[in-house]
């Protein structure tokens, strides 16, 4: 087993296991505790420059909300570090409670920060303190409001000033709302009200009140910030969930060997498309021929390799005979022998469409081959799975959103986290190598569960699951049976932080999906 420094997971812990494993981590220590607030607030700054946007030409306003601890002190080393590079930057800072009761290291922090004449800051004793000021105190429009209210020390339930004054935030006139840890109001106990957060960045640890579905409104995008907690230990959680790190993408970091050849990495059979979903096919592909694989081979309706020829040069073409509706027919399976014992993974469905014939032939190509299979789409049915893990000695990959799994497991749930539930246990079946599709993407295999904290909403559009597949599949053909779960986990990791470099370059709107292929490195 690796060692754990090198770990590219980190476990995701309950509030509880957090307050533990930090008192275990910094042996009452008051510098340990200090540097490692140090940390998270300079982690946090970068993270915020990353995705705030900061009018280069015009004021910025920033409001944060404080309270006394060291969630608040993150925020705080993070607002004095941003001093340095908002152009225009005035911040106002509303204190839920007095200045004085700030844990010593917080407070030093703080008057650093006051030295500043752009900062202004307001102590709340009562909301109507705070309405009173509002009309001379609180601008029309923030660009960044930041909540360092509670962290993880927090009780439920939100009591005195509290509930009021983050409705009211919730409600103030912001381009961006970010929350240092986790939304205010959240904790081990689920919460119907919490801190409105466009961004979580989770700082040192990812606590499991932010992955839970229920609670996903109020934490919008998450970001793992690693700032070296787990360089050492590898804790037990009772979460059995884990966060990717950044460590995934090491991979890509490593030189090849010297002596190799296109056979070295891999040989990629991908069976997609239809004339009337021809753009399924076309992403996959395009996805599957960056993904690191040496050769990618592709099998679609004869109707479309010329153009789409062009377009992929460095994949090799096999023109199959259609149906008249432009289907893949179930004939021609002599042209598959060439490829017997050389393809190393399958990738099976984008845009195939629901025509028995084409999936007797799917069937059919299946039994040619024992190598590891990706289904996707309309690949993905039920009796193909049970008949794959039943015989391939191979894991199956499967990669549904919510309504394909509806649809895998014949049944409907009432809420999302009932769904993860059902997910997790369905791919606790031997042969199953699962990525539950959503904006937090899940993936499990037994008893291994992984979450990925990449991507967005720029993912929410049509083609982006195509792009997705083909990144797996091509991870599939040149990984080792040992190594299938991580190079699964970090496909879905590289598609969500394609989809972040683009969001930060042109925004989440006016995008294109295939733009994602541009931020594949």
């Amino acid at each position: 087993m690796k060692a754990f420094l090198k770990s590219w997971y980190h476990p995701v812990l309950s509030c509880e296991e957090s307050r533990k494993f930090e008192e275990g981590l910094f042996g009452g220590s008051e510098p340990a505790a200090n540097k490692a607030m140090e940390n998270a607030g300079r982690e946090l700054d970068e993270a915020i420059f990353e995705v705030s946007n900061f009018n280069s030409d015009g004021e910025n306003a920033v409001l944060a909300i404080l309270g006394k601890g060291r969630n608040a002190g993150d925020a705080i080393i993070a607002l004095t570090e941003m001093l340095n590079w908002a152009n225009e930057f005035h911040l106002d800072l509303l204190i839920y409670d007095k200045i004085e009761n700030f844990e010593p290291s917080v407070h030093a922090w703080f008057q650093v920060l006051l030295e500043n004449e752009q900062v202004r800051y307001l102590e709340l004793q009562s909301m109507p303190d705070l309405l009173e000021n509002a009309s001379l105190w609180v601008r029309d429009q923030y660009h960044l409001v930041l909540d360092g209210l509670f962290g993880m020390s927090f009780r439920p339930p939100l009591k005195g000033l509290a509930p009021d004054l983050i409705q009211w935030v919730n409600q103030l006139d912001a381009n961006l709302r970010i929350a240092v840890d986790m939304p205010s109001g959240l904790s081990d106990q689920p919460a119907d009200f919490a801190f409105k957060a466009d961004y979580t960045f989770a700082t040192g640890i990812v606590k499991s009140p932010i992955i839970l579905e229920q609670h996903r409104e109020w934490c919008g995008r998450l970001r793992y910030l690693d700032i070296g907690f787990f360089e050492s230990e590898n804790p037990r959680n009772q979460t059995g969930w884990n966060v990717i790190n950044p460590n995934i993408f090491r991979f890509s970091d490593k030189r090849r060997q010297a002596v190799s050849d296109k056979r070295s990495y891999g040989h990629l059979l991908v069976v997609a498309g239809s004339r009337r979903m021809p753009g399924a096919l076309l992403m996959c592909v395009q996805a599957a021929v960056r993904s690191g694989v040496g050769l990618v081979s592709v099998l679609c309706p004869e109707s479309l390799v010329g153009y789409f020829a062009s377009q992929v040069p460095e994949a090799m073409w096999i023109g199959w005979p259609e149906t008249e509706e432009g289907d893949l027919e179930m004939e021609g399976l002599h042209e598959l022998n060439a490829l017997t014992g050389k393809v190393t993974a399958i990738a099976m469905g984008p845009g195939l469409g629901q025509n028995p014939i084409t999936h007797a032939l799917l069937d059919e190509i299946l039994n040619l081959f024992s190598v590891p299979v990706l289904l996707d789409a309309d690949a993905l049915t039920r009796e193909r799975l049970e008949k794959l893990i039943t015989n391939n000695r191979f894991p199956v990959v499967i990669t549904p959103h919510y309504g394909e799994f509806y649809r895998l497991a014949g049944q409907q749930y009432n809420n999302n986290d009932e769904i993860v539930d059902a997910f997790v246990d369905y791919c606790k079946r031997p042969g199953i190598i699962g990525v539950l599709k959503s904006s937090l993407p899940r993936i499990c295999q037994g008893d291994s569960h992984f979450i990925s904290t990449y991507g967005g909403p720029v993912l929410a559009r049509g083609g982006s699951g195509d792009i997705l597949a083909g990144l797996i599949g091509g991870s599939l053909a040149y990984s080792s049976p040992e190594n299938m779960l991580e190079a699964v986990c970090r496909a879905v990791a590289l598609h969500g932080n394609a989809a972040d470099k683009l969001s930060n370059v042109s925004g989440e709107t006016f995008v294109r999906t295939t733009d994602l292929l541009h931020y594949l490195n």
